[in-house]
């Protein structure tokens, strides 16, 4: 969040036809990543008031259960992010 960290760690590689940013559109949050691109490259914008007018469009029941699957994605991530990792030779004596 708000530029690059002391450090950076590459999370995925993408290529040609990736959507990225498309979260942080649909449930107004701020990005969680930022982009980095490797070489040349050509993207398409589209602006926050041009996303929520198609958005606005869209069949209510659709959209909401896009915010829906948004959260819970969003949630997971939250979460196990912030899970502990498991030491599983401790965790078998426990149990």
């Amino acid at each position: 969040r708000g530029g690059l960290s002391n450090n950076p760690a590459v999370v995925a590689t993408v290529g040609k036809g990736v959507v990225i940013g498309e979260m942080s559109l649909v449930n107004d949050q701020p990005h969680t990543m930022s982009v980095v691109a490797i070489e040349e490259t050509h993207v398409a914008v589209i602006s926050k008031q041009e996303f929520k007018r198609r958005f606005d469009e869209m069949d209510p029941i659709m959209k909401g259960v896009l915010k829906i699957i948004v959260e819970r994605f969003c949630l997971v991530t939250e979460q196990s992010a912030k899970q502990e990792e498991v030491n599983w030779h401790d965790w078998n004596k426990v149990n």
